[in-house]
């Protein structure tokens, strides 16, 4: 993950919080891929679940530009840990 990003976060008063997250990666092959992530963490364990969408310009990486993503991510004492599946159909 590149140092360029954003987030905003959203707690409600029934203890929910919803996060939107902004960030750019670089592949092992010198390729950016925008990533876009949308979350919800409900109660108080940490983890907050989230869909993902990507866009790139790199046709290698195209089918990330329609791939359904979603996972968890949560606080580690070095960043954040995300678990991420990539859903098929067939």
């Amino acid at each position: 993950m590149l140092a360029l990003g954003a987030d905003w976060a959203l707690s409600t008063p029934q203890g929910a919080f919803y996060s939107d997250i902004r960030a750019q990666i670089r592949t092992m092959d010198n390729v950016n891929i925008y990533v876009q992530m949308a979350g919800l963490m409900e109660g108080t364990n940490g983890t907050i679940h989230v869909r993902t969408t990507f866009q790139t310009g790199s046709k290698n990486y195209a089918w990330l530009n329609t791939a359904f993503a979603f996972g968890t991510m949560r606080a580690s004492s070095t960043g954040f840990v995300v678990d991420m599946w990539h859903l098929t159909t067939g």
